[in-house]
């Protein structure tokens, strides 16, 4: 079986040059020929058509994806499924009444300027939620575009530095502050979880901000939250972060379509990712 590894050309660290190396290390087990091409390199495929029997599309181009897919080409995960995983409104939009998650509400569309002099916007997020309250650019990773607002200064201020990028308010799950879970699904399956938590005062849980990862048991509650929405997006395999409500009952934080695995597989001993790539050879067989 011979396949194509894509990631991205501009996001070259430690992380994403040992994913790279694990899944090759894995491939050579299951006796799959795995090459690698950046994003960059891949658009090479478009004008000529190499047989590869499956790409891992580890990589957030959208438009690459699209094009490789139309070319023929079966990618894991496909184009559809990573775009809405991409934007925070979307994932929100795709699973509302389906799983539940945090009180959420858009931010208009913007041409140009920003949104802190509307008072009517920001009306609108203080009548909906009680501070603090969350704001999310809708595109992001590692939680470095989350942000904790206590006050309508913080707010307008924050509003003002994202300037026209779209972004989410939510309500502030205080019983999940500085905790969360990750669930990885791989098809149906939840195949490793950790429970992540940060001690340095930070809200957020991410391993990047400081948070500490354990092993972690779900709960039957969580593995349906996960795996349900997986399904709903069409994800093949996913990281899936859940925050915990009132009484520890699960809410959907996002579904991360490129999610990193090595933490959660060092804390669970789980190799997920030769767990990726079996699923992924008896789906193309």
């Amino acid at each position: 079986m011979k396949a194509l590894l894509i990631t991205n050309k501009y996001m070259q660290s430690e992380k994403f040059l040992l994913l790279k190396e694990r899944f090759i290390e894995n491939a050579k087990i299951l006796n799959i020929e795995l090459d690698y091409k950046n994003n960059f390199e891949a658009y090479e495929l478009i004008g000529e058509r190499i047989c590869y029997d499956f790409i891992l599309f580890y990589d957030k181009d959208i438009k690459l994806a699209i094009q490789l897919e139309n070319k023929g080409y079966k990618l894991f995960n496909k184009s559809s499924a990573i775009s809405i995983c991409d934007d925070k409104f979307l994932t929100y939009m795709k699973l509302e009444n389906i799983v539940h998650q945090p009180k959420t509400i858009p931010a208009p569309f913007l041409y140009y300027d920003d949104l802190s002099n509307d008072g009517l916007f920001i009306k609108k997020c203080e009548d909906n939620f009680s501070y603090p309250m969350i704001l999310k650019e809708c595109s992001g990773s590692f939680g470095l575009q989350v942000y904790k607002v206590d006050s309508r200064d913080e707010l307008i201020n924050c509003i003002r530095d994202i300037k026209t990028k779209p972004f989410i308010i939510q309500e502030f799950i205080k019983t999940s502050y500085g905790r969360d879970v990750r669930l990885q699904v791989v098809g149906d399956r939840v195949v490793a979880a950790m429970k992540r938590v940060n001690e340095n005062g930070d809200f957020r849980a991410n391993v990047t901000n400081g948070a500490t990862a354990y092993e972690y048991e779900p709960t039957d509650e969580e593995i349906k939250l996960a795996v349900t929405a997986t399904k709903t997006i069409g994800v093949d395999f996913a990281g899936v972060d859940l925050l915990f409500g009132e009484n520890d009952k699960p809410l959907l934080c996002e579904v991360n379509s490129n999610a990193h695995l090595e933490i959660i597989g060092k804390v669970s001993n789980k190799n997920i990712y030769i767990e990726v790539l079996k699923y992924i050879m008896e789906k193309v067989k």
